[in-house]
């Protein structure tokens, strides 16, 4: 709280749970409700995806929200009006299903942490469903971690086997006494698809898939826009992650991703051959700016290698309107009686932050722009 330019932290006085929310990636400030306070919208590993109420003197984490109880390796967050119905959906960047994990609700993820040697140090210890043999369908919770790798961490586990085929065959609960589980931290993750959330109001919401295609690798950067000019919000995806164990190997298959919305929440895949957006590295952030000649551009970076920058082409070129740095969200109506619901974020995605301009599609009659201080302006094409 800026308290006449001291900051004091007020987490415990206006959103205690917040404090002990876990290992946020993401969080996206939105009016999910429509109800002129801007709420708060959190992503992270080994959690669900979690919404804050403003209820003006304190943020209240909403409960049976239809997702809470889906954990993932969520990575980014983006808002719009994907169905047309007046309210803000979202779209999540997960780790996707091309690993070895292949958590489900019923077989998740999970991970034991705790002090287990008494060092001083937090151990963690990461645990994946896995058949119990080859000619056998039956799964059980074994580590993911190597031997070696489990030795080094600690002389307790270093003292336990004295072979690898010993602790080959132990499940978690072999490794992990009573004891050891005994106030153990134990988090699991049971969501890995990046998804669409749809809105349903009242603080209920549902969740679908991504096509297949988008589960290739981890979902980072995400753009909301229209770039087929249909008047449904479309999505600009790039993921991939170079940077992770040596067991589990690079997340390296994704090359960017193109999503044609439909205005009803369903997705359409499009090629990179016939989209022309092609980022094939270990690519994080994702934008879109603006060049001195009002054409659209969409920057993404890639980890230790080049940025990948991408012109939008239009055969004319749409109206461009300036936001302040107070605006919100507008109410957008269409020629043919549609209204769509659109807000304005400061960072969006995965360590993003387009810039705050708006594009005007020449079948828009007009919008209505709302700002934090509770004024509203109507722009309409004509006067642009």
């Amino acid at each position: 709280m800026n308290d006449n330019g001291k900051f004091k932290d007020v987490t415990e006085e206006i959103a205690q749970s917040l404090s002990r929310i876990g290992m946020v990636t993401e969080a996206l400030w939105t009016d999910y409700d429509n109800n002129g306070s801007i709420d708060l919208m959190i992503a992270g590993e080994f959690m669900p995806i979690t919404i804050f109420q403003n209820n003006a003197s304190n943020f209240v984490q909403l409960k049976q929200t239809g997702i809470d109880s889906l954990s993932g390796w969520w990575n980014s967050l983006a808002g719009g009006d994907f169905d047309n119905d007046g309210d803000i959906d979202y779209i999540a960047g997960n780790l996707g299903i091309n690993n070895i994990y292949q958590a489900t609700r019923e077989l998740p993820l999970k991970i034991f942490a705790k002090d287990f040697d008494g060092n001083g140090s937090v151990d963690p210890l990461l645990a994946c469903y896995m058949r119990e043999s080859m000619e056998s369908e039956v799964k059980k919770l074994y580590p993911v971690h190597f031997w070696d790798e489990l030795n080094s961490q600690s002389p307790k586990f270093r003292q336990k086997y004295l072979s690898y085929r010993q602790y080959g065959d132990e499940t978690i609960f072999d490794v992990l006494t009573p004891d050891d589980l005994k106030d153990a931290l134990v988090l699991e993750a049971n969501c890995m698809e990046s998804s669409y959330i749809e809105n349903h109001g009242a603080g209920k919401f549902s969740m679908k898939p991504l096509p297949k295609l988008t589960q290739v690798s981890p979902i980072n950067g995400i753009v909301v826009d229209d770039f087929n000019n249909d008047n449904n919000l479309d999505v600009l995806l790039v993921g991939n992650d170079y940077g992770n164990e040596v067991f589990a190997g690079r997340y390296d298959a994704s090359f960017g991703s193109v999503l044609f919305g439909d205005g009803k929440g369903g997705f359409e895949v499009v090629s990179p051959s016939n989209s022309g957006f092609y980022v094939p590295g270990d690519s994080k952030s994702l934008v879109k700016l603006y060049g001195s000649d009002g054409n659209e551009i969409f920057i993404a970076s890639q980890n230790r290698d080049s940025l990948c920058v991408f012109v939008k082409t239009a055969a004319v070129k749409a109206p461009m309107h300036t936001l302040t740095s107070s605006d919100r969200w507008a109410d957008v109506e269409f020629t043919d009686g549609r209204k769509q619901r659109v807000e304005f974020y400061f960072g969006s995605g995965y360590l993003s932050q387009s810039t705050r301009k708006f594009t005007l599609p020449a079948s828009v009659k007009e919008f209505v722009i709302h700002d934090y201080k509770g004024g509203s302006r109507k722009i309409s094409n004509e006067g642009i």
